[in-house]
């Protein structure tokens, strides 16, 4: 009996011993999500075969190596077109794939062209293999001519060419 009491004992003093040592997660010993690196004031470009393609400039870059995405606050830009015309963007952010070099600008986004053209959306991608401009949300051009609104609007690089999805309308203005 003498054993089974020596055996009792010893077990429940490793138990006491491992209860009183074992440390349960917390906030502070849980695992951090990696801090991505940010730069602030930064500008990017792109240039192809010695011309600019698009420039921006935006308050802050966060950067995130692995899923090939930046991610923008406060983004000012140009894209220039072919013919010599620019076209100045502004939103609250977006992102920068780097892999396909699409670019999505969220939120008050403006878009303005030295023709007087004028895109606003809560939403706008550049989609760069298909030279795209996708705008959701209350996307709204207007043209010296003609105001085009829709939930959401297809154009090409040139805006000479729209999709309207979605609650469209176009009207005829007066010059």
């Amino acid at each position: 009996m003498n054993r089974k009491l020596i055996i009792s004992m010893l077990v429940f003093v490793v138990v006491c011993a491992a209860w009183f040592y074992y440390e349960p997660e917390t906030k502070e010993t849980q695992l951090k999500p990696p801090v991505l690196p940010s730069i602030n004031n930064a500008e990017l470009k792109e240039d192809k075969d010695g011309k600019r393609i698009w420039e921006l400039n935006i308050d802050t870059v966060t950067m995130n190596p692995t899923a090939q995405v930046n991610t923008l606050k406060g983004v000012k830009g140009r894209f220039y077109r072919d013919n010599g015309d620019i076209i100045n963007v502004n939103s609250d952010g977006g992102e920068i794939d780097l892999k396909t070099k699409n670019v999505k600008l969220i939120g008050n986004v403006v878009v303005n062209s030295s023709t007087n053209e004028k895109l606003t959306t809560d939403e706008l991608v550049w989609n760069n293999s298909d030279e795209q401009v996708i705008a959701t949300g209350k996307a709204v051009l207007t043209r010296p001519d003609v105001v085009a609104k829709a939930d959401k609007m297809i154009t090409n690089k040139k805006f000479s060419k729209s999709k309207l999805l979605g609650n469209a309308s176009v009207v005829k203005t007066q010059e």
